[in-house]
């Protein structure tokens, strides 16, 4: 890249400057055929303070303009405000709304909320492991279901007598939540457990009708 530094404006003497980054990046996608570009995280790619509308609209068209000259899609990563994160609230995102409102497709990554988790049988302090990806803004097509992912540890196997823990990273799989009036393992166990443990004056369950 020829640019200078890794933003596509920068503020100087309280005036926001191209920095030269976007028509580096639209010659780097031309020549090398690029058809995604991932931007993580916008608010350091912006370069202007992000709770200014007019600023942040300049900054994401610049984008908008290189995805529609290069037929490529531009994926930008943005952070939720403060706050309980809302699945496919398309106002959840952090600082000014002109960048929701550049996009085609807006979409929310949160976490499982207490509700869901208990739902589904799953420890309040387990269901952070789960996040829901959600359609919060569509203008090419109709929303779809959410989709679950769940965060799991993967051993590497590379445990030495020196080192004999080795690595284990994260990532994640898709995680199906069990259909509606299905049980999974967990209601299994709950169920199993409840009849185990008798009724509340300490009677116990039989195969008796009466």
């Amino acid at each position: 890249l020829t640019a200078t530094g890794t933003q596509l404006l920068t503020m100087i003497a309280g005036e926001a400057v191209d920095t030269g980054l976007a028509g580096s990046l639209d010659t780097m996608i031309r020549q090398r055929r690029i058809d995604c570009l991932m931007v993580d995280p916008w608010v350091k790619v912006a370069g202007v303070p992000e709770n200014d509308n007019q600023l942040m609209d300049r900054a994401i068209n610049k984008l908008v303009s290189i995805a529609a000259r290069r037929s490529a899609a531009v994926v930008v990563l943005h952070h939720h405000r403060k706050g309980q994160a809302a699945a496919g609230d398309r106002d959840m995102s952090r600082g000014a709304g002109s960048l929701t409102d550049a996009v085609r497709i807006s979409r929310t990554l949160t976490h499982m909320d207490p509700d869901t988790a208990e739902k589904h049988g799953i420890a309040d302090k387990d269901r952070q492991r789960y996040a829901c990806l959600s359609d919060a803004k569509l203008n090419l097509t109709p929303r779809g279901d959410a989709i679950w992912y769940e965060i799991v540890g993967v051993d590497l196997g590379n445990s030495t007598p020196a080192y004999p823990k080795g690595d284990n990273i994260q990532t994640v799989r898709r995680w199906h939540p069990p259909p509606a009036g299905e049980l999974d393992a967990v209601h299994d166990d709950m169920v199993i457990d409840a009849i185990d443990a008798g009724t509340d004056d300490g009677e116990r369950y039989t195969d008796s009708n009466r």
